[in-house]
């Protein structure tokens, strides 16, 4: 540290230097109180908003809209975003005198101007998502300019909840009904669908499985007992055939044997045909019965859903019937924001002794760094410190006497004692 070693030494470098120190820190504290001057003043308007419970129990829209802690987050993004800002600051005229200020830093002034806070619930249910308030800060140069635009963003939030609680609920309405009605269109075809096709396959329903089952039953027997009915009369039609000259008598009975025999086997035929369109039909009776489940399953879960389509239209149109009433959650004005009486903190007093600070350390440090280019020895003290030798005599500074001043006493060279 060259010729400075201690506390005497740094006070004598000081004494030196003084014109040099005190140059340096008044034009840098005159440079500080310059900069601090052109900071302007801020005046910070709040507008608060409160969150209004629902009048009537469990009648609430939130099953329709978003949640509160949702909303905010849309109502920030929607008030800080680029449009809406610049918007706001064209209708307050706030860069009308700087028009050719860049839209960035524009919207960056903006962005720090206009802060949205939210208040939490405290003994909500989730409290993460309950929003019990909504605090909008301006900070502007103009106090009035600060509470008109706050107050135009408060009836912003609240004409913006409204429309759009108004229009989810709308458009919910809309869509159940919409949905109630496409149902029911599909809930008409297929039953006419079911219809056509139990009238085209009506032989082989499920329904009547057994009737017909039973009535082959019969069916087969009465075949059966054509057969016996048959062969006992080929039994007696034979001897009379082989007659070579039949009488009257034996003509007249083999002819009534022959038309018995005839009915018989035309009756065996319809009844060999009906066995066989009931044998088709029984057949046929489990691919109806599965086409049939597929039906009755599709006209299930179609029902099922129309119900709670049908409930959920309900509930939308008592939602939306409760919100034009104002009987849900709502957000409602709680205080106006007005202008501020006084500005916030400028920071020109941390500005000025920032300044001051820095002008002295550096006129200190310059001063020191001049004596590091000059390291005279000055001082017996010094001389046996520096170079190990210890001075025969010291002599005083000699010139005409003058009346020391308080820097004179408080800084003054005092001679060593050799």
């Amino acid at each position: 540290m060259g010729n400075i070693r201690s506390l005497t030494d740094l006070l004598a470098m000081i004494r030196r230097r003084i014109v040099l120190i005190v140059t340096i820190f008044l034009i840098g504290s005159v440079i500080s109180f310059y900069m601090a001057m052109q900071k302007s003043r801020s005046y910070e308007s709040t507008a608060v908003l409160q969150m209004e419970m629902p009048r009537i129990a469990g009648a609430t829209a939130a099953e329709s809209v978003t949640h509160s802690g949702q909303r905010m987050q849309l109502l920030e993004q929607q008030i800080r975003s680029r449009d809406s800002l610049l918007a706001l600051a064209d209708r307050h005229g706030l860069f009308d005198a700087i028009p050719d200020l860049p839209i960035g830093q524009r919207l960056a002034i903006m962005r720090n101007s206009v802060i949205l806070d939210s208040i939490r619930a405290p003994h909500s249910f989730n409290s993460e998502t309950a929003v019990s308030a909504i605090v909008i800060r301006v900070v502007m140069p103009d106090p009035v300019t600060a509470a008109d635009m706050a107050n135009e963003l408060a009836s912003q939030v609240l004409e913006s909840t409204n429309t759009r609680k108004s229009a989810v609920a709308r458009e919910t309405l809309d869509f159940f009904a919409s949905e109630e009605r496409r149902i029911s269109g599909e809930l008409a075809t297929l039953e006419a669908e079911m219809t056509a096709f139990k009238n085209a396959q009506i032989a082989a329903l499920p329904e009547s499985l057994s009737a017909r089952r039973q009535e082959l039953s019969q069916l087969e027997e009465q075949i059966r007992d054509f057969d016996r009915q048959i062969m006992d009369l080929q039994q007696e039609l034979l001897p009379l055939q082989a007659v070579v000259a039949p009488r009257v008598v034996e003509q007249r009975r083999m002819t009534l044997l022959e038309s018995r025999m005839e009915a018989l086997q035309s009756r065996q035929k319809s009844v060999d045909a009906r066995i066989s369109d009931l044998q088709e039909s029984i057949t046929l009776t489990p691919m109806v019965e599965s086409r049939l489940g597929t039906y009755l399953r599709r006209q299930q879960q179609l029902q099922d859903q129309y119900s709670v389509i049908n409930r959920r239209r309900a509930e939308a149109e008592t939602s939306q019937r409760l919100d034009s009433e104002q009987q849900t959650e709502h957000f409602t004005l709680l205080e106006a924001a007005l202008p501020p009486d006084y500005a916030m903190s400028s920071g020109r007093r941390k500005v000025m002794a920032a300044g001051g600070l820095a002008s002295g350390l550096l006129a200190v440090g310059l001063a020191f760094l001049l004596e590091l280019k000059n390291p005279a020895i000055r001082t017996a003290r010094q001389m046996e410190s520096v170079l190990k030798i210890r001075p025969v005599i010291a002599l005083p500074e000699l010139g005409p006497a003058r009346r020391r001043g308080l820097l004179s006493r408080l800084f003054g060279r005092r001679v060593p004692q050799p």
